[in-house]
């Protein structure tokens, strides 16, 4: 036998019982597997995860000459619900928020050609703790 030829007699052993697919074996193997949200016999994904969002902002401009002043905030909720099939939620939902909330103060300077601008920014995570970013620019 030549290499040709256990190579073509190696890819008929390794095809035996394989599903072609279009064929009614096939087509009912992949609709199994894809409908089984098990992950020991399927790979259907579950997921009705959601998020809730809110977010809002201010511009005090119209109240205060002096500076233009902002502030805003937003909050988010997850909840991850997969059923085990993409996350750790094989025993209910994983929960969790986070929030955060800011103020800039922008001043115009020497005939609107120097701006400063400062602002303060806090964020909340339900899994970490709550952290400060202050910012300061001269341009």
């Amino acid at each position: 036998r030549t290499s040709e030829q256990a190579h073509v007699i190696a890819r008929q052993v390794a095809q035996t019982g394989a599903l072609l697919p279009g064929t009614a074996g096939f087509n009912n193997a992949f609709n199994t597997i894809t409908s089984d949200p098990s992950l020991l016999s399927g790979s259907k994904f579950v997921d009705a995860t959601k998020l809730s969002q809110v977010e809002g902002n201010y511009n005090f401009s119209e109240l205060v000459d002096v500076a233009e002043i902002q502030v805003g905030g937003s909050w988010r909720e997850f909840k991850l619900k997969s059923a085990g099939t993409i996350f750790t939620d094989a025993n209910g939902p994983i929960v969790f928020s986070e929030y955060g909330f800011y103020m800039q103060v922008m001043k115009k300077l020497m005939d609107d050609k120097l701006k400063f601008t400062g602002s303060i920014r806090y964020d909340k995570s339900k899994n970490y703790d709550g952290n400060y970013s202050p910012r300061l620019s001269l341009v």
